[in-house]
């Protein structure tokens, strides 16, 4: 579980940063929104960590432990989860 709550800071971070970036810059729509646009693109990134994740070349290359793919879906989950819950907010 400490993965799961690893990968989500590490994709919560980056996307509420970008989305106040974006917010400041584009301007014309609400924070949450933004925001919530960044954890979801922050989700999309971890769905592709996980398809990264799953091919045999990558861990037979590496020495060093990769998390799993299911860790990936979770902290995907719960990103998506927090995007709504902010946009409905």
């Amino acid at each position: 579980m400490r993965t799961v709550g690893a990968l989500s800071v590490a994709g919560a971070v980056p996307a509420v940063l970008g989305g106040v970036v974006f917010w400041g810059v584009a301007g014309g729509t609400s924070i949450a929104h933004t925001v919530a646009s960044g954890l979801w693109v922050a989700a999309a990134v971890l769905f592709l960590g996980m398809l990264a994740t799953s091919s045999k070349s990558l861990w037979r290359r590496t020495t060093f432990a990769i998390p799993e793919g299911w860790m990936f879906l979770s902290a995907a989950v719960v990103l998506t989860v927090l995007g709504v819950a902010i946009d409905v907010a």
